[in-house]
């Protein structure tokens, strides 16, 4: 009888121990691996939603300052920043341009003394803007690209400058 209880509490030997770390080090790894690929594509999701919300961030903006403002050039392509002017004065009231700022391009947003930070990105800001002058007012599109703005496209419409 006490070799049947003695063999019974006996425990593992130490092949079993080795043996079993070996597969718990197996399963470890795959979960590692898996956590690893699954946060590799949460980040370039994120990474899409950023860019999404930003450029919504920066259209937006764009496109409130230009119901009050027009370009100050009606029709320009590859311009390094944007200047909205006041339609009685034509002063640049809002400039859109990028600050390089260690290898990084932030595009910001001034209006007087203000400087609002909207995007960062690795290119410069690039402007085309394409307009025409209707009877009471201006209308066109307003293009930027870099700056981290991917590819943005704006409808202006904004009252017609009385300074020319």
């Amino acid at each position: 009888m006490s070799d049947a209880v003695s063999r019974r509490q006996r425990g593992e030997t130490l092949i079993e121990l080795m043996l079993a770390m070996a597969v718990m080090s197996l399963v470890f790894a795959g979960l590692a691996g898996i956590t690893f690929t699954v946060s590799d594509r949460f980040e370039h999701w994120a990474d899409r939603v950023t860019a999404a919300s930003t450029g919504s961030a920066v259209a937006a903006t764009v496109q409130a300052d230009s119901h009050r403002y027009v370009p100050c050039t009606a029709r320009a392509t590859g311009l390094p920043e944007l200047a909205l002017c006041s339609p009685l004065d034509c002063r640049p009231a809002v400039v859109y341009a990028t600050t390089a700022i260690s290898g990084v391009y932030v595009l910001v947003r001034r209006e007087g003394a203000t400087e609002i930070p909207l995007a960062r990105g690795n290119r410069p800001l690039a402007v085309t803007v394409s307009g025409r002058q209707g009877p009471d007012d201006e209308f066109g599109r307003i293009d930027l690209s870099g700056a981290g703005v991917k590819a943005l496209s704006i409808a202006y419409r904004a009252p017609r400058r009385s300074c020319g």
